[in-house]
Order: structure tokens, then C-alpha cells, then sequence
């Protein structure tokens, strides 16, 4: 088909007929840019005098944008034909879609609840209109409508999927496997739902694993804090006392810093750990005014002090990374 009608495509009788069918096999064929470009340009040629072929290849057309998921031009398009055609309601399902993944979660709610005035036993859109409910923290109202759903309609596999997902989002797994357990009771031959049940345990056995991944380094991040060391880079103003030094931190700030021993030699600047500083008082020679003043204080840590902190950090790293290898690679 490619070949036969991509000869043609230029030629002065090249309809919208023959770019629904060069679309679609341009799109088998997984040529979908070039799908999108034929059926644009015919859908342009056709102007104003839309029938039943034109509404065909907008959507066809709204099915190859959804596939490149430019939800923007989705919506534009499916106002046009809703524009034209109101009573279209495959066009308000995909504007209700793209107003969901644009995050225009109000305007998605009630354009989904408009296809149910006209078609109450639309299952998608009953889906649809409980991710909205979902997006705008109405879960007690997702919840009723996807309950209500499979309840009404429990031939429908979609619904026992999407409501079990729902629950199992709340971490209320033991009432998902149920809700799939009603679900494949009265559907003894839905294998959409045996699949749903096995992935459903691979993300209960991922959430545990991260859970516990989350919960380690929760307690290196508070053995961080405990300890009170930080990375300071500042710059060395002069010794006061062999120990004693003044400094100043990026910020501008002057302050204090106690080591165990006078390990600068020049003024410059440095980067070390150092506990985390305390304000105070300091009395101020007689020639810079003899007055009492709060000053930051920063001490050295002891060896044994920076070997625990390392160690935290260490662990707090290696901790990251499996999460890390673990969100990327699957249990």
C-alpha cells in the first residue's frame, strides 16, 4: 500500500480517502511522521466540506498524535471537530484526555462528565473522570466511580484494573488482589487480569524494597545531623593563639575555628570538616573596644568523630546509588 498510493500522493486526485489508507500503513510501518504529514496536508485540501471520510482521518489523525504524545496539538484538533460536530464524542474523549495530561485537571473533569450525559456506559470515560477526581485529591470520589463501574459494568476488564491500581497507589494492597480476585471470579477467562495480578506483585515487592532503601538512608541522613559536621570552605584571616584562628566564610561572615593543632601555616583560602559552629561571647581586646561580643566558634573534629562521619556519608551514597540502579534496572 505504501508503495502503490506514496506514488500517487502528489498527484492532483490524491483524495483523503487515499491518505486514511496510506496513514494507516505508513503507520504499520512505523512511518508515523509521515502518517501525521499525509493526513494533514489532506485534511487541509479538504477545506470546509467535511462528511464522513473527513471525521475518519481527524481520527485517525488523533490517534497517531496520541501516539507522539503531543497533547497540545491534540487538544487544538479536538476543538475544531467538537467545534463542527458537538455530538462527536470519540473527539471530546480525546480533548478530555489531552486537558488530562495538559494538568488542566478541572476542565478534563467536566469535559468527561459532558460524554457521560450523552453516553453513560462509557467505561473509558468513567476512567477518565476518576483520574480526574485522582489529580484533584478527590479520592473518595475516584474511588466511588471506579467502584461503581465495575458494579455496573463488571464485564468491562479496564475497571477492575484501574480500580485495583487506584488502591494499590493508597498502599492498600490487600484490597487491590481482592478487587482483582472479584474481578477474574466473574471473569473466569480474563487474562488482562491475571497479568494485572503478577505486576501487581512486582510493584508491592518494589515499594517494600524502596521503602527499605528510603528507610536506611533516613537514618544516615539523621546520623549526619547527630554528628553536627559539615564541609566549610572559608578564608584564613590570622592566628589568634597557636590553635585559635580567625576566618571568613563565603558568605562574609567572620568567625572563629579551634583545631588540634596549628596546621595553617598563610592566610588563603581552605576547605575542611569542621563541627557545626556555636555562637560565643568573646571579649574583644582593649584597643578594638574592650566589649563583650557573640562570635561563631567552629571546632575541629576529633579523628574518630570524622571517621563516623565518613562513614555515614559513605553509606548515604552507596544507599543513592541502589536506589538509583534499582528505579532503572527493575527488582
Amino acid at each position: 500500500v505504501v508503495r502503490l498510493l506514496g506514488d500517487a500522493e502528489d498527484a492532483p486526485g490524491f483524495g483523503i480517502g487515499d491518505a486514511y489508507l496510506l496513514s494507516v500503513a505508513c503507520k504499520e510501518t512505523a512511518q508515523i511522521d509521515r502518517a501525521e504529514r499525509i493526513l494533514k496536508r489532506a485534511l487541509r485540501n479538504s477545506g470546509l466540506n467535511w462528511d464522513l471520510t473527513v471525521l475518519e482521518g481527524y481520527q485517525k489523525l488523533l490517534e497517531i498524535l496520541q501516539i507522539q504524545r503531543k497533547w497540545s496539538e491534540i487538544k487544538l484538533t479536538a476543538d475544531t471537530i467538537v467545534q463542527r460536530c458537538p455530538t462527536v464524542l470519540w473527539a471530546r474523549n480525546f480533548r478530555a484526555l489531552a486537558l488530562l495530561q495538559l494538568q488542566q485537571h478541572p476542565a478534563a473533569r467536566d469535559e468527561f462528565r459532558i460524554i457521560l450525559q450523552t453516553s453513560p456506559g462509557d467505561g473509558n470515560a468513567h476512567i477518565g473522570l476518576a483520574m480526574s477526581f485522582e489529580k484533584l485529591k478527590d479520592l473518595a470520589a475516584a474511588e466511588k466511580e471506579l467502584s461503581d463501574l465495575v458494579r455496573d459494568q463488571p464485564e468491562f476488564l479496564p475497571g477492575w484494573i484501574e480500580l485495583a491500581r487506584f488502591l494499590a497507589s493508597l498502599d492498600r494492597y490487600e484490597e487491590a488482589f481482592l478487587v482483582l480476585a472479584d474481578g477474574l471470579d466473574k471473569n473466569p477467562s480474563g487474562t488482562l487480569l491475571l497479568d494485572e495480578v503478577r505486576q501487581l506483585e512486582i510493584r508491592k515487592d518494589r515499594e517494600r524494597t524502596m521503602r527499605g532503601f528510603q528507610k536506611q538512608k533516613t537514618l544516615a541522613e539523621q546520623r549526619l545531623r547527630a554528628l553536627g559536621i559539615e564541609k566549610k570552605t572559608f578564608t584564613l584571616i590570622c592566628r589568634l593563639k597557636p590553635r585559635l584562628f580567625e576566618i571568613q566564610l563565603s558568605t562574609g561572615e567572620r568567625c572563629m575555628l579551634l583545631t588540634h593543632n596549628p596546621r595553617f601555616e598563610s592566610p588563603g583560602e581552605y576547605s575542611m570538616l569542621v563541627l557545626r559552629g556555636e555562637d560565643v561571647p568573646v571579649t574583644l581586646s582593649a584597643r578594638n573596644g574592650g566589649f563583650t561580643q557573640d562570635v561563631k566558634v567552629f571546632l575541629e573534629p576529633k579523628p574518630q568523630e570524622e571517621a563516623e562521619y565518613q562513614q555515614a556519608c559513605n553509606l548515604k551514597k552507596e544507599l543513592m546509588s541502589s536506589m538509583e540502579k534499582f528505579e532503572k534496572f527493575g527488582r
